[in-house]
């Protein structure tokens, strides 16, 4: 028997207003590679599978998903989803995007991405779950990008993949965790005030520099992983320690079990406590408060644990 298949986008390429009541399940179209796809205010009722586009550009404005929806398998040049509800779930597998895909202002539960994304945009958006998988793997994806913009309020990132060449940016909104773990080739960098409980790195191999430059964070934990590039924790942005430029708050911050190749900085005038155990630093792990004479007595306290047995 014949799998289940609809075919809708081989009548037409532009959909607003509609309510689509049955299961959509469009694969390899009969459409032309510089089509444009746009739904404008349609609602989905029951699951959307995508499969094996080969377009210019796919759309999705103020539409409301009631079961899960998928992207799977598809070539296009720009991707996006803007005052989108998803019910269920969100995903992009395995997919080939160009250019730009923009993720505006989308709730959903859970959020599921992998494939290869040039510059993958998440921006004014409300998510319970992020999960990114294998993601820009190939060396030849050293320019793209994976940016977390302003406004969003998602409660877990997971950035889990095997290998991925892409920078890595957060820049400003609210994240319960975040989670790393997987081969990263390029940088990553938490800037524009970044709101986040607990950070994590783990089981990872970092090869570019990490750089904490603006945030408030409540832990952030360093774990069982090899960092093969800078470490850069630092809130000073100037020639006068006094006069600081930018904000970064860390309560706690833990290194544990890993392996750092090159120099660690952290310059850190509000911190309140800094663990390492068994951590193997071959050039220089460095750590100044900014601590101004003048300010000595009003200065905080700033415990520095130092396990003796196992550190290195």
């Amino acid at each position: 028997m014949a799998k289940y298949q609809t075919n809708i986008l081989d009548e037409k390429t532009g959909f607003k207003g509609e309510v689509f009541e049955q299961f959509i399940y469009e694969r390899s179209p009969k459409i032309e590679t510089n089509d444009i796809v746009s739904f404008h205010e349609c609602t989905f009722k029951l699951p959307v599978v995508l499969e094996k586009l080969n377009i210019k550009e796919l759309s999705f404005t103020n539409c409301k998903f009631e079961k899960e929806f998928n992207l799977i398998e598809s070539e296009i040049s720009i991707i996006g989803f803007t005052d989108c509800k998803f019910k269920v779930e969100f995903r992009l597998v395995s997919n080939r995007c160009s250019a730009y895909t923009i993720i505006r202002k989308i709730s959903t539960p859970k959020a599921r991405i992998k494939g290869n994304y040039q510059n993958l945009q998440i921006v004014s958006s409300t998510i319970k779950e992020f999960r990114i998988g294998d993601i820009n793997s190939d060396s030849t994806k050293k320019d793209s990008k994976i940016e977390f913009l302003a406004e969003n309020n998602i409660k877990k990132v997971r950035i889990e993949p095997y290998s991925t060449y892409s920078h890595i940016s957060f820049k400003g909104s609210v994240y319960k965790e975040i989670h790393f773990e997987g081969t990263f080739h390029n940088r990553i960098v938490f800037e524009k005030k970044v709101r986040c409980n607990q950070v994590f790195f783990e089981s990872s191999i970092c090869n570019y520099r990490i750089d904490f430059e603006e945030g408030n964070f409540e832990t952030i934990y360093f774990y069982r992983s090899n960092f093969n590039g800078l470490v850069y924790i630092n809130d000073f942005d100037g020639d006068n320690v006094v006069d600081f430029s930018r904000e970064l708050l860390i309560e706690k911050l833990w290194l544990h079990s890993c392996t750092f190749d090159k120099d660690v900085t952290v310059g850190l005038s509000k911190i309140n406590y800094i663990t390492l155990s068994n951590n193997n630093f071959k050039q220089i792990f460095s750590f100044n408060n900014y601590l101004v004479r003048d300010k000595l007595k009003d200065a905080d306290t700033v415990i520095v644990a130092l396990p003796l047995l196992g550190h290195r």
